[in-house]
């Protein structure tokens, strides 16, 4: 199972276009995060997943996206304690945000407004993709809130629960990094 799982690693990791130089390999940063991700590519179960976290390491090396090593820790802990399941559900909720933009992303009540109309649409998809029981979408938005990829509004007194939640900047940056992933499965 290691082994097929450092094969899928390296395979996707070869794809990049980042040649890995002696330099780049002395380089102490860089074993830093090559050693970082691997541990978490070995604790990985789907393959899935583990291309992510090439694609993580591989867009990284070229230093635009990610200035150091602890942000590329912190980008690596987050896709690490994402599921794969959790991934998908964001990434559903990121096609409706694409579908029905805003006129500035970062205005937060705009968002959450527009996220609104369309939440209950949203929130059909996933419980039918994912064959998730109604009741049990809200405790996973609430478990995914916890990697700061996802924005749930809290409830009022009066209010039974939230109608609307918006993915964050912080997961729009892990997705621009590990890039394809939102072909794959965005589009589907």
């Amino acid at each position: 199972m290691r082994r097929n799982r450092l094969k899928t690693f390296f395979d996707e990791l070869s794809t990049g276009k980042i040649e890995l130089t002696e330099d780049v390999i002395r380089n102490s940063d860089f074993l830093h995060c090559y050693f970082s991700t691997v541990k978490a590519v070995l604790n990985t179960n789907r393959y899935e997943k583990i291309k992510y976290f090439a694609r993580l390491l591989n867009n990284t090396l070229d230093h635009s996206t990610i200035s150091n090593t602890d942000e590329y820790e912190s980008y690596l802990k987050i896709l690490d304690d994402l599921s794969l399941h959790e991934i998908y559900i964001l990434m559903i909720l990121r096609k409706y945000e694409l579908k029905y933009p805003i006129g500035n992303e970062e205005i937060m009540r705009n968002r959450l407004r527009e996220n609104n109309k369309i939440w209950q649409e949203f929130s059909e998809e996933v419980i039918d993709k994912f064959k998730i029981i109604k009741g049990e979408l809200n405790p996973i938005l609430i478990r995914i809130e916890r990697t700061g990829c996802f924005y749930y509004p809290r409830v009022q007194a009066n209010d039974t629960k939230p109608n609307s939640g918006m993915t964050t900047s912080l997961f729009h940056k892990l997705i621009s990094i590990i890039e394809t992933v939102t072909k794959i499965f965005v589009t589907s």
